[in-house]
């Protein structure tokens, strides 16, 4: 039984064009994302090349709103065998690949950490926002995913900090109805009015003496954050932390994905409160 290590994502669904004259097959509902981002995106051979890499979904099955399956990378390498008194170069293809469990009745999406399909948190957020939003674009949709970070992430690195000088806060128009209530219809009634996808705050103080309080205010917004409503960055005392460096990982020992899929998101859960 070998342990693996999980991250957490969530990721939203929004529609990028209201008051559209044609119905849609996927309409603006929960039932209607839903049906959407399991058909266009979780179905074995869904592939995306970014840049010059390519990342294609495989071995995927489901129970319920349990989605399971291997998230891969494609890649080439050189390989020089000896054949007689020669040395010959050859190549072959291989796909390293990571676990991943989904639950698309709430969102949220694990994947195994695994350097040889993916560098870091910040790089798989970026791969499959666009991988989604790539397979639904066409039904004026586009997808976001983000980091679930540790609890107080934010308000302990601003603890921590003696000069701040730069505050991004980033709140994605909502789809969740579990995320912080109050955050939640602020952010709805921007979107709204300007169908904006996402709402971003910026404060700067080049001395260094931004001050961030922690009130009722503020914590809704960082709630909903932190909970894969958005995403921060902090500049401070030279550093620059990112919320997806905080990210909410487990360790889960595995003999068999599909036996492990619910115990993953039932811990992801029990994190979120969701």
């Amino acid at each position: 039984m070998k342990s693996r290590n999980f991250i957490t994502l969530g990721y939203y669904i929004i529609r990028s064009k209201q008051n559209t004259l044609f119905e849609n097959k996927y309409p603006d509902t929960v039932e209607g994302k839903k049906k959407l981002f399991e058909e266009l995106f979780l179905q074995n051979e869904t592939t995306y090349i970014s840049r010059k890499s390519e990342f294609v979904l495989a071995d995927i099955d489901h129970y319920d709103n349990y989605y399971y399956g291997k998230f891969a990378k494609r890649r080439t390498q050189k390989l020089s065998k000896k054949e007689g008194h020669h040395i010959r170069d050859t190549s072959q293809t291989e796909y390293p690949y990571s676990y991943f469990v989904c639950d698309t009745e709430k969102n949220i999406f694990c994947i195994e950490k695994k350097s040889s399909v993916y560098k870091n948190p910040e790089n798989v957020i970026r791969i499959l926002s666009a991988m989604v939003t790539e397979k639904i674009r066409a039904e004026e949709y586009v997808c976001i995913f983000e980091a679930v970070t540790q609890k107080r992430a934010f308000w302990n690195t601003i603890k921590d900090a003696k000069k701040i000088y730069y505050l991004q806060l980033t709140l994605n128009s909502p789809n969740l109805l579990n995320s912080n209530k109050k955050a939640r219809e602020a952010v709805k009634a921007l979107q709204d009015k300007f169908n904006n996808t996402t709402t971003k705050v910026e404060l700067k103080n080049e001395e260094g003496n931004l001050k961030i309080e922690e009130n009722e205010i503020t914590n809704d917004h960082v709630e909903y954050a932190e909970e894969a409503g958005g995403n921060w960055v902090v500049k401070f005392d030279g550093r620059i932390v990112k919320s997806s460096d905080k990210i909410f990982s487990f360790q889960k020992e595995i003999i068999n994905i599909k036996d492990a899929a619910e115990d993953i998101i039932n811990q992801a859960n029990k994190f979120l409160r969701r």
